[in-house]
């Protein structure tokens, strides 16, 4: 599954290749859902199934609090007075840091009884 990841993801982009659109099409509509389905039987066990498990229990949370970190970091990257290369990489980590943040305490504190 991990070949078949980087075969997508290092396929054709930009300007390289006129038919980009048919590539993304057939990447989503096609290889994607693939990917899901086969991963969906897989089992994991031990230390990795706990990890597995977390991840899982997490994505959700920082699915829905991600975008408004997104867009707070495209905008003060994207403004002109952001000129210096380090801050920028130290608000793209505190943007990937800042939704896991509370998806774990969404998990932690929210559970259903």
């Amino acid at each position: 599954m991990s070949l078949l990841l980087i075969l997508l993801f290092v396929g054709p982009h930009g300007g390289q290749w006129v038919h980009n659109w048919i590539y993304d099409l057939a990447t989503v509509t096609i290889a994607l859902p693939l990917l899901v389905a086969v991963g969906a039987g897989a089992g994991a066990s031990g230390w990795m199934g706990t990890v597995c498990d977390v991840c899982g229990r997490i994505s959700y949370p920082v699915y829905m609090v991600h975008c408004a970190s997104v867009m707070v970091f495209a905008n003060y990257n994207w403004s002109p007075a952001m000129r210096v290369e380090s801050q920028r990489w130290m608000i793209g980590a505190l943007t990937l840091a800042h939704p896991t943040l509370p998806g774990i305490l969404c998990v932690r504190f929210m559970r259903p009884q």
